[in-house]
């Protein structure tokens, strides 16, 4: 028979088991002194464990604010044209291929006059 078919409707067993575990849990887990530092304490109690989240926290919040400002200066950087424009740039492939096969380039006037002779 499994647990969930028993009744334990006013059980004795189940009260003692039950009260055996509320004393165990009383033991481990006292209850706390009232007084006039107590709320002061329970606060510093908190803070102390929240004192690594917090500065964490404050780091990543600076980490994500310089990643921002350097992604909008990098944004910036890429979308301003720039002052000096290279010449081979603004050659297209055409131009290149033109500039190439002209014959004052030595290689091809050599071999243009050896194979007139």
């Amino acid at each position: 028979m499994s647990l969930k078919d028993r009744d334990f409707s006013g059980s004795p067993e189940l009260d003692r088991e039950l009260n055996r575990l509320l004393a165990a849990y009383r033991e481990a887990c006292p209850d706390p002194e009232p007084g006039p530092n107590f709320t002061p304490s329970l606060w510093q109690a908190i803070d102390a464990r929240r004192g690594f989240t917090l500065s964490f926290g404050r780091w990543a919040r600076g980490l994500a604010t310089a990643a921002a400002a350097l992604a909008m200066l990098t944004a910036i950087f890429v979308a301003l044209p720039s002052r000096q424009i290279s010449p081979v740039y603004l050659a297209s492939y055409v131009d290149v291929l033109d500039d190439e096969s002209r014959t004052d380039n030595p290689v091809f006037v050599e071999a243009a006059e050896s194979s007139l002779q």
